[in-house]
C-alpha cells in the first residue's frame, strides 16, 4: 500500500491536527514543483505533476525506516525474550530452595508479561496499518475535491471574463446608440426650428395681407 512521504507526513501532521491539511499540502507541492524547476527546468504542469508524485511514495519505497525501526524493536523484543528464557533455565538448574523457586517464578511472570506485550503491539501495529490506510483514503478523496474546487473555480472565472467583455460590448454599442440618438435629435430640433421660422413668416405675411 502506498503512503505519504516522510517529509510530507510531517508536514500534514506537525500541529497535531487535521486543521488546514490541505493549505499545507498544497504549500507543499508548490514547493515542491519549484524545486523540481530548478532541478529541470521543466513546464510547470510537468513540475506540478512531478511534485505530487513525489508526496506519494510506493510500497518498495514506502515506510521504509518504519520498517526497519519496528524490525529492530522486535529483534530486541526477542532477544530480550531469548534472555528472559536462559534465565529461567539457568534458575530451574540451580534452583535449591524456595527463595529460587520464587526469582524462577518472578521471571517466568516477567517472560508472560513480555508475551503479553508482544501480542498488544502487533495488534497495535496492525490498528495502526488500517488507521492509515483510512486515512490516506480519506486523503485522496480530499485531494480530488480540491482539484475539483479549482477546476469550477477556473470556470467560473473564465465565465467572468466573458461576461464582462460583453458588458463592455454592450457599453460601447450603447455609447454608439446614444451619440446616434442625439444627432437625430439635434437634426431633428433643427428641423422643427426651421418649421417655426418658415411658419412665424407665413403668419407675419398673411397678417400684413389683411391689413393692406
Amino acid at each position: 500500500m502506498a503512503v505519504l512521504s516522510p517529509r510530507t507526513h510531517d508536514i500534514l501532521t506537525n500541529n497535531g491536527e487535521g486543521a488546514g491539511i490541505l493549505s499545507r499540502l498544497e504549500a507543499e507541492v508548490r514547493k515542491r514543483a519549484e524545486e523540481e524547476w530548478r532541478r529541470t527546468g521543466g513546464t510547470p504542469e510537468v513540475n506540478w505533476t512531478a511534485a505530487e508524485r513525489q508526496i506519494v511514495l510506493a510500497p518498495a519505497s514506502a515506510g521504509g525506516l518504519d520498517e526497519q525501526r519496528a524490525l529492530k524493536r522486535e529483534a530486541e523484543l526477542l532477544a530480550e525474550l531469548d534472555c528472559l528464557k536462559k534465565q529461567v533455565e539457568e534458575a530451574e538448574r540451580k534452583a535449591e530452595g524456595s527463595q529460587i523457586h520464587l526469582k524462577v517464578k518472578s521471571l517466568q511472570k516477567e517472560l508472560s508479561e513480555t508475551d503479553r506485550l508482544m501480542v498488544e503491539r502487533n495488534q497495535r501495529c496492525r490498528e495502526v496499518e488500517l488507521s492509515m490506510g483510512h486515512i490516506q483514503e480519506k486523503f485522496n478523496a480530499q485531494v480530488l475535491e480540491l482539484a475539483s474546487r479549482d477546476g469550477a473555480l477556473q470556470r467560473a472565472q473564465e465565465e467572468l471574463q466573458a461576461t464582462r467583455a460583453q458588458c463592455q460590448a454592450e457599453k460601447e454599442r450603447n455609447k454608439k446608440l446614444e451619440y446616434a440618438l442625439k444627432e437625430v435629435l439635434a437634426g431633428s430640433q433643427a428641423v422643427i426650428a426651421g418649421c417655426r421660422q418658415r411658419q412665424s413668416k407665413i403668419y407675419r405675411s398673411q397678417s400684413t395681407g389683411t391689413m393692406a
